[in-house]
């Protein structure tokens, strides 16, 4: 090692010294290289990930405290607007209906995701009645995959059965009830919250198979304009005499469709059928929208202008002015040749007299 070292050095410093420069201690340029060679790969190196779960225990606590504090404020926030409407609905004050009811929301939603967090699911993934969520290992058969119409179904009928029958045994001492009706509470609880569950897992498979199609579409028109795209120079290569394409133009069609997406232009609103999620979302929000600003100009009193229709307005106004002033005109002359009839008639008939 110190020999190659100071091969190392040597040549450097006669480098050094045939170009002219001063000769300098080059022991530590070896390790001066290496150091300026690995900064910028360091620099350049992408940051790293957190390492993957290693136990249920480890999965648990990294998920499980995100899930019970979103669910919670989730559910507090929906809690007070039911109890805000429920408080204008009776006719009473809505903010006080609204604490009260986002409450006890709140206490029994932090009851009900911490048990089904820290307790259920852990427990039910132990016994092989939940997806094991920790990637699958040489030593663990893989899994099949899960159910996506009931997910964490289980665990969340549970856990609002446990949670809804403490709840009511807290809301309502053992004195003033007995343990059949705090079961029956919880067994109601339960059955809500299980098919709040199912409705949470359609509406979610919905929202996937949207964007699965969108995405699709989007494909499929990338491509499609690719093909086009390819055929239209081929085409115009072939009528300017340049021979056909060569042969690394094919695979290179198919490669270059990734890169196609951000300068891919928007779809023309009459071709529906090949839209995307997204622009099809679009699309139906701008209708909508101008639709409802037509309908709200129609039924305001107040229009909007252009400066030709206001020059129109105004010479008509005028126009009607002038005539009124004419009939005004004419009927002053009128009633004064009627004042001076009558003024003749008097004078006669003082005259007789």
């Amino acid at each position: 090692m110190q020999s190659s070292k100071s091969r190392v050095s040597e040549e450097v410093r006669v480098d050094l010294g045939v170009s002219g420069l001063p000769l300098v201690d080059t022991s530590k340029v070896p390790v001066l290289l290496v150091r300026s060679c690995q900064e910028p790969m360091a620099s350049t190196r992408p940051p790293q990930q957190p390492p993957a779960p290693t136990s249920l225990v480890d999965h648990t606590l990294r998920t499980a405290p995100l899930n019970v504090v979103y669910g919670s404020l989730a559910s507090t926030a929906l809690g007070a607007a039911a109890g805000a409407a429920s408080g204008v609905v009776r006719d009473q004050p809505a903010i006080p209906a609204a604490f009260k009811t986002a409450l006890r929301t709140g206490v029994f939603s932090f009851s009900f995701f911490s048990i089904r967090e820290y307790a259920l699911i852990p427990l039910l993934t132990h016994l092989s009645l939940h997806p094991s969520p920790l990637p699958p290992t040489p030593s663990t058969p893989s899994a099949p995959p899960p159910n996506p119409h009931t997910a964490n179904l289980l665990p969340t009928t549970l856990s609002a059965l446990l949670a809804g029958t403490a709840f009511s045994a807290y809301q309502r001492p053992a004195p003033l009830s007995s343990p059949a009706l705090h079961a029956r509470a919880g067994l109601t609880l339960a059955l809500g919250c299980a098919v709040l569950q199912g409705i949470v897992n359609e509406a979610d498979l919905v929202r996937i198979r949207m964007l699965l199609r969108g995405e699709e579409r989007a494909r499929a028109k990338r491509f499609e304009e690719a093909v086009e795209g390819a055929g239209a120079g081929a085409g115009a290569a072939a009528g300017a005499g340049t021979g056909p394409a060569p042969a690394g133009a094919a695979p290179r069609m198919t490669t270059d469709l990734t890169h196609q997406v951000a300068t891919t232009p928007a779809l023309a609103p009459s071709d529906p059928g090949r839209e995307t999620f997204s622009e099809r979302s679009d699309r139906l929000l701008s209708s909508a929208w101008q639709w409802t600003k037509a309908r709200a100009s129609a039924l305001s009193p107040l229009t909007k202008l252009d400066e030709d229709e206001y020059v129109r307005r105004l010479e008509e106004r005028l126009r009607r002015v002038e005539e009124q002033r004419e009939r005004t005109r004419v009927e002053r002359e009128e009633l004064e040749k009627v004042a001076e009839r009558l003024e003749e008639q008097r004078r006669l008939r003082e005259g007789r007299e």
